[in-house]
């Protein structure tokens, strides 16, 4: 199964309810709608003995667009950032300084379905699906 990985505060957002959306720079996962994509939470994002694999996302929507095109509603369902400003800034952090308002996004909408028990990212042994 494919999987997503999240800072640990993203993570808690995602089990919260209160983030529904991701973006991501060079995306190479091949994620459409319709995929289910395990949840990666790096608990501590230094140490991945800590990671947990806490559920799935069931991806209900992608769209692909540059940083420039995204308006307030964009913003708002990542639960990440304010403005095109922020998002610039901690893609920076993530992708490289080459990141700008012409940098193509893709936007993953999901739905997140919690495992009963989560599990260490170190010892998965995905064949069968938990959920």
């Amino acid at each position: 199964m494919k999987q997503l990985k999240f800072e640990h505060v993203y993570a808690e957002k995602i089990k919260k309810g209160e983030k529904t959306a991701t973006f991501r720079v060079n995306d190479d996962k091949d994620i459409i709608a319709g995929d289910r994509v395990e949840l990666v939470d790096k608990v501590d994002n230094t140490s991945p003995p800590s990671w947990l694999l806490t559920g799935v996302l069931l991806i209900n929507e992608v769209e692909i667009k540059a940083i420039a095109q995204l308006g307030t509603e964009y913003f708002n369902s990542g639960g990440d950032f304010k403005d095109s400003l922020e998002m610039i800034a901690t893609f920076r952090r993530f992708y490289g300084e080459h990141v700008d308002e012409n940098t193509q996004v893709t936007i993953l909408r999901f739905e997140f379905i919690p495992y009963e028990t989560p599990r260490k990212f170190l010892e998965q042994n995905s064949t069968n699906e938990r959920f």
